[in-house]
């Protein structure tokens, strides 16, 4: 990696990888037992999968304020902000037993957490060039994926011996942590230049537009893409510990098998961030979707630990490579005189199908059976990678004013 990308990536030490990586150990840590849980408390599988879901839900109704917000004021303070509120969601998800406190809780963690995401979005896509940004947000993708390794495990070992309250409380803790890094952090580091005048939400929505012109096929049929791919990553964390659990396996090893899924992911997102920048953004995400959809269809096929292990191991490739995907795609797309609310608005194709997946999965699972819902959103899955290997165009060119067909396989310039 050549030292210019080096000094991009140290100066997201403190603004963006930390704090992700704490909210991604406090994210997963409750993953392990959480559908169980609130199928103890009385909730059907539809309405566990409609609770799961209201973490995307959140993150949809915040995602167009949340873009016009950032332009507006300070991102230190929105970021901490944010975080302090989900971390006192994470508080109350610890200390109540009512599934429809449960939910709203839910809710309002995903309200916060997509203000953070488009905030940290925002200051990737003015400050690292077009052809670091995809290794630069594949590290952010890494630092999910860590934390990610790391929340079930811990996550798991806290619920079988303490509850899964104690899940949310390490959960709280870790959205903690991620502020005060977002507090030691140098203002330069997280504070992006404003100009004199801030826009209303009639401007902003003007320059989207403007900023957009000759890119809305692209915006289409990519962001189509990455919501099948959001619906994929979202069944994830409500299909794998139903299956588990439905094999009779404890909270503790679910969530063992889940970490060693994302411990596959954490290998690859150095090689899926070259994979971006070099073979091109379509390359990555085919390959993301494509093997993903396939562990999906492999889950309902597996009778025993080994199959689910190899299932959850495919997921994980799959996913792996597509490390930063769906951040990266934004940028490229995103205009530069209105950064934020364009990412606001991408971030709803993401969220739509995060908050659609466990929704559902859940509803089908209810309906015809768990096994017959994974097979239909394999299918799915298997629409997303058509789409997105022969319908959509390369983004990698489109952040320096190129056209929506151009070629994703240039030199890199530093």
């Amino acid at each position: 990696m050549r030292q210019g990308v080096g000094v991009h990536l140290k100066r997201l030490i403190l603004p963006v990888y930390l704090p992700m990586f704490f909210l991604s150990i406090g994210i997963s840590a409750p993953v392990a037992g959480f559908p169980q849980y609130l199928g103890g408390l009385g909730a059907s599988l539809a309405v566990v999968g409609l609770v799961v879901s209201l973490q995307g839900i959140g993150n949809l109704i915040s995602d167009l304020p949340g873009g016009m917000i950032i332009t507006r004021v300070r991102l230190r303070s929105v970021m901490i902000v944010c975080y302090l509120a989900a971390a006192g969601a994470s508080v109350g998800l610890s200390l109540t037993s009512s599934v429809v406190v449960i939910g709203a809780l839910v809710l309002i963690a995903g309200t916060m957490t997509s203000v953070v995401v488009t905030a940290m979005m925002t200051y990737v896509r003015l400050t690292v060039p077009t052809a670091s940004r995809g290794r630069a947000l594949s590290v952010v993708g890494g630092s999910l994926r860590a934390g990610g390794f790391i929340g079930p495990v811990i996550g798991g070992l806290l619920i079988d011996n303490l509850g899964v309250p104690s899940a949310f409380v390490l959960r709280a803790v870790c959205i903690v942590g991620s502020v005060v890094a977002v507090a030691l952090s140098p203002d330069r580091s997280v504070d992006v230049p404003k100009t004199e005048s801030k826009p209303g939400i009639r401007d902003q929505a003007s320059l989207v537009a403007a900023g957009m012109k000759g890119r809305w096929f692209a915006l289409s049929t990519v962001g189509s893409a990455v919501m099948i791919l959001s619906l994929l990553r979202a069944t994830r964390t409500f299909a794998l510990p139903l299956w588990g659990d439905a094999l009779s396996l404890t909270a503790g090893t679910i969530g063992m098998i889940i970490s060693a899924g994302t411990f596959v992911e954490l290998l690859l997102f150095v090689p899926a961030g070259m994979i971006m920048d070099r073979a091109g953004r379509k390359v990555a995400a085919s390959v993301c979707i494509g093997v993903f959809s396939a562990g999906v269809l492999l889950l309902p096929l597996s009778s025993g630990l080994a199959g689910f292990v190899l299932a959850s191991m495919l997921i994980g490739l799959g996913n792996g490579f597509g490390a930063g995907i769906n951040m990266t795609l934004g940028t490229d797309l995103a205009p530069r005189n209105a950064p934020s609310a364009f990412l606001g608005l991408w971030r709803l194709f993401g969220d739509a199908g995060k908050s659609a997946g466990p929704a559902l999965v859940g509803t089908l699972a209810t309906a015809v059976g768990l096994s017959a819902s994974l097979f239909v959103t394999a299918g799915i899955g298997a629409v997303g990678f058509i789409l997105m290997a022969l319908v959509a165009p390369e983004t990698l060119h489109l952040a320096d004013g190129g056209k929506p067909g151009d070629s994703g396989r240039r030199p890199l310039h530093h």
